[in-house]
């Protein structure tokens, strides 16, 4: 089951269910991951999405199923960080929830906020950098100097991730599940 209450129904009336469902599938599949194959990986996303997604019309849950499995599978091959541990799905940081946080065996904190746009974007939206601050401030908050940041993830325009800190300022990263942290100009040189 999800580590957090889901809605009573997640049909794809609302906009917000893709979100929604896609936290709850990465949630409930990040601990199996490393026994997931490439083969396994999308048929299990398929039956855990399939067994949550309801509702009366059958294109609505097609769509959110299909659109929410796509962003889990791309953020568990690509994202989802090894040697940090998942510390909650839906995450209260004092000021707001944000969708994942992660905590490394060395104290390290950052938060992910991922962000389910089907639509490719050329920049980060004042209104997520905003956000992702609201919950950098939080974090800081809460965990003081072991907190990194926010990864704001808008999937399927990852050349925009970047890194928000408590104060709105944020970099360019090119996260990797080894490096999550990684800075786009520590992985592409200086011409970014």
């Amino acid at each position: 089951m999800p580590p957090f209450a889901l809605p009573r129904s997640l049909s794809g009336y609302r906009p917000q269910d893709a979100g929604i469902l896609t936290h709850a599938l990465i949630a409930m599949l990040v601990r199996e991951l490393p026994r997931l194959t490439p083969v396994t990986l999308p048929e299990r996303i398929h039956d855990l999405a399939g067994a949550l997604v309801d509702g009366d019309n059958a294109n609505r849950r097609r769509v959110l199923l299909s659109t929410a499995a796509g962003h889990a599978a791309t953020y568990l091959r690509r994202l989802a960080p090894t040697g940090w541990s998942l510390l909650g799905c839906e995450f209260d940081t004092g000021n707001g929830r944000v969708d994942l946080a992660w905590q490394h065996l060395d104290g390290r904190v950052f938060f992910d906020e991922v962000k389910t746009v089907n639509r490719p974007v050329g920049v980060l939206t004042p209104s997520w950098v905003d956000q992702a601050a609201r919950y950098a401030r939080g974090g800081k908050g809460h965990f003081g100097a072991d907190f990194a940041g926010v990864r704001l993830l808008p999937i399927g325009s990852l050349h925009c991730a970047a890194l928000v800190r408590a104060d709105g300022t944020f970099s360019r990263l090119s996260p990797t599940s080894a490096d999550p942290l990684a800075s786009a100009e520590a992985v592409h040189g200086s011409d970014q």
